[in-house]
């Protein structure tokens, strides 16, 4: 393999640190719930290593991106991975499915999945340090300085976005048309429905279930909305379920569950948990 191949490792592996940093950033809600699920009882710890990650995976990026020829940018990176490892690990032997979303809303890994790609990049960044053309190339203080304003903005923006995103590109907005995705994959019914995203390792959509079976029986229509197969979806299978890719499932809606009142092709009203058949904009 020639040094031209290896320069992609870091380029490659930076972007993936960028796209979770930006992810846990613009929303961070996700990942905060998570890891009290997790274990961490303090919401104060879990704020404080949300943060912390967030900043580590940010300032890690970019000295992959901008500095691929540093060997501290490997050996943060190989460090990250290896307690992404360790805690993927962990939470398998602790009996948990799903990771912590630690690589994105996007990108819903298991928790198999997540340890297959967190030692295939150890193994690729252990390549990459060993033909390094520079180990000890330095940084000057002009790129000290803009990664660091750089990771403080990040840093700020996942503080805020904890109850709700930074920026909030979702096209499920009350008083929108339904997004064309519905008019193009599914068949919407004609009158009244609501409408549900329910992901099956949401463990806040178990308190849905009651209340989207009485809205059923009480003759409204029930669509669910799920982004991966899942034998949790046999929950749903008494209203019309559609399977939709991760991608589109988070462009839609930013967290689980949520639920919609749709009413001629317009999104009528979004529903909270105490909501009932008589509080629905007939």
């Amino acid at each position: 393999m020639n040094f031209s191949l290896l320069d992609g490792i870091p380029f490659t592996i930076g972007c993936v640190l960028l796209y979770t940093s930006c992810s846990k950033a613009n929303f961070s809600k996700p990942f905060f719930q998570h890891l009290l699920r997790y274990g961490i009882t303090s919401n104060h710890l879990a704020s404080i290593v949300v943060l912390f990650i967030v900043f580590i995976e940010i300032i890690c990026a970019l000295l992959l991106l901008l500095a691929p020829h540093y060997l501290y940018s490997v050996s943060i990176a190989l460090l990250l991975f290896s307690i992404f490892t360790l805690s993927s690990l962990l939470n398998k032997f602790r009996g948990y499915t799903y990771t912590c979303s630690c690589y994105g809303l996007m990108l819903p890994l298991s928790i198999d999945e997540s340890i297959r790609f967190n030692v295939a990049y150890m193994i690729t960044l252990m390549i990459y340090r060993f033909n390094l053309l520079d180990p000890h190339l330095k940084l000057n203080n002009d790129l000290i300085l803009s990664i660091g304003v750089v990771s403080i903005i990040f840093v700020y923006c996942t503080s805020r976005s904890l109850a709700q995103p930074f920026f909030d590109f979702s096209p499920m907005k009350v008083g929108r048309s339904l997004p064309h995705i519905f008019k193009e994959h599914f068949n919407p019914p004609q009158q009244p429905y609501i409408l549900a995203f329910m992901n099956p390792d949401c463990e806040d959509c178990v308190k849905w279930l009651k209340p989207l079976k009485d809205f059923h029986q009480e003759g409204v229509e029930v669509v669910v909305i799920v982004s991966k197969d899942h034998n949790k979806n046999r929950l749903f299978y008494k209203y019309k379920l559609h399977v939709i890719k991760p991608l589109h499932y988070f462009w839609l809606v930013f967290e689980s569950p949520s639920i919609y009142y749709i009413k001629s092709s317009l999104i009528s009203q979004k529903l909270k948990l105490d909501d009932s058949i008589h509080t629905l904009e007939r």
